[in-house]
Formats: structure tokens, sequence, C-alpha cells
């Protein structure tokens, strides 16, 4: 797959960047972001348009670019990828959804980017309302462990910890 599509959509991204759209994206975020700042209508146009050009693209060819686009770490280069993936949802088989699933690395090092911030108060996802803020160092360290024993990938089981559980 001729991969200049990529550099040709960034540059249609930065012909649209709007500077109260940046600013505005980066006020949203907690976390430091990357954004041009394109407004989503205009990044969807975009993403429409070159589609275009690569629906006729092998599965893996498609794959492959919105990986490339994911990788960048620009918000709307990432939009493009998921509207990419979600174009060709009717092309999917069960094997394709391993492609989805989150990289336990990059869990890893999400997880290490918590261990600096002042944390108080964890907000539950299932069963408890008090979450302990030290569950972030636990984490961490079971991560780090299964990292050093070379299990830290998919396939290798569930982890089974104090107070939490993690399954590869």
């Amino acid at each position: 797959m001729d991969t200049a599509i990529i550099e040709e959509i960034r540059e249609e991204l930065r012909h649209q960047i709007n500077e109260n759209t940046r600013a505005s994206s980066r006020r949203f975020f907690k976390e430091k972001i990357y954004s041009y700042g394109v407004r989503v209508p205009a990044v969807n146009k975009i993403s429409k348009k070159f589609f275009k050009r690569i629906a006729s693209a092998t599965k893996t060819d498609t794959f492959d670019l919105c990986e490339r686009l994911w990788q960048s770490g620009y918000l709307e280069e990432s939009f493009i990828a998921c509207n990419w993936s979600y174009y060709i949802r009717t092309r999917y088989k069960p094997e394709d959804f391993e492609i989805f699933e989150t990289d336990p690395i990059a869990y890893m090092n999400s997880i290490k980017k918590l261990l600096p911030l002042s944390v108080t108060k964890i907000l539950p996802a299932h069963h408890d309302l008090n979450i302990p803020v030290s569950i972030i160092e636990d984490i961490d360290k079971a991560f780090s462990d299964l990292y050093e024993k070379g299990v830290l990938k998919h396939g290798t089981g569930t982890f089974i910890y104090k107070n939490f559980g993690i399954k590869l």
C-alpha cells in the first residue's frame, strides 16, 4: 500500500488548522495531547475524502494505514483511523478483533504516567466505591513484574493480585 496518502492527509489537516479549536482541545484534555486544531466535522470530511482512495485496499493494508495514523499521536489522525476501521467493519472476521486489543505494554506505560501525579481519588468502574489510591502503585508493580517475567502479552493468562486481576 502506498503510504504517501498519510502525508497527504497530514498536509490537508495542516491546511485546516484553527488555533481556537487547538486551544479548546488542549483545555479539554487533562494530559498533554497533540492536536492540529481541526474541527471534528472537517476531520470527518477529510476521512471520507481519503478513504475513497483506499476503499478497495485489502483489509490488512487498511489496518496498516490505520496503525500509522494511530502511531502519530495526533488526535485528528486517530479519528481518521477510527473512521476507516469503522468503514470496513463488514469485512471483519473474528480473528481481526485481536488488532483492537489494548497493548499491555502501552497500558503499563499509561499506569507509570500516573505515578508522579497527585491523585487523591479514584472513581470506581465496577463493584467497589472505595478504591484506594495506592492501587496505582500496586498495579504498576504487578505490570513491572509481569514484564520482567516476559509474560506481559496477550494470551498468557489471568494474574490475580490482592485487590485486582490482570487478564492478558
